[in-house]
């Protein structure tokens, strides 16, 4: 049975939500750990330009993994980070309010935002799960 695009979008919110619920999320962004230095690292920071100081808007940015590291090891700003999952974005608010990044996080579709303003910098990683 094919799903309309909300209905899907439903699902891998409600998804994202369960892993946040019942820990399996924190597992395995632990397992990742490697992978993230020793694969995704190198691809992700090794083909970014010099983006001190411009601003970036990360789509689908889960618990903002990679947003804060742009804002932090790249020096982008302003930064934000949009995700389908409140609860993970929630996370991401929750590391936000005790490390004070500068990092804004909001929900929503990153398949139909509306935004106020251009960005410099759009980085869409790790996202496989959108319906085309």
């Amino acid at each position: 049975m094919k799903h309309s695009q909300a209905d899907q979008h439903d699902i891998v919110k409600q998804k994202y939500d369960g892993a946040q619920s019942d820990g399996r999320y924190d597992e395995g962004m632990a397992r990742m750990a490697l992978y993230h230095r020793h694969c995704q690292d190198p691809v992700i920071f090794g083909t970014l330009e010099d983006i001190r100081g411009k601003s970036l808007l990360d789509l689908a940015c889960g618990d903002g993994f990679y947003t804060r590291r742009f804002r932090t090891e790249c020096a982008a700003n302003p930064v934000r980070g949009i995700d389908l999952s409140p609860k993970q974005i929630a996370r991401a608010e929750a590391i936000e309010q005790r490390d004070h990044l500068g990092v804004e996080y909001r929900v929503g579709d990153v398949t139909s935002l509306s935004l106020e303003r251009r960005f410099d910098v759009v980085p869409w990683i790790l996202e496989a799960d959108w319906p085309s």
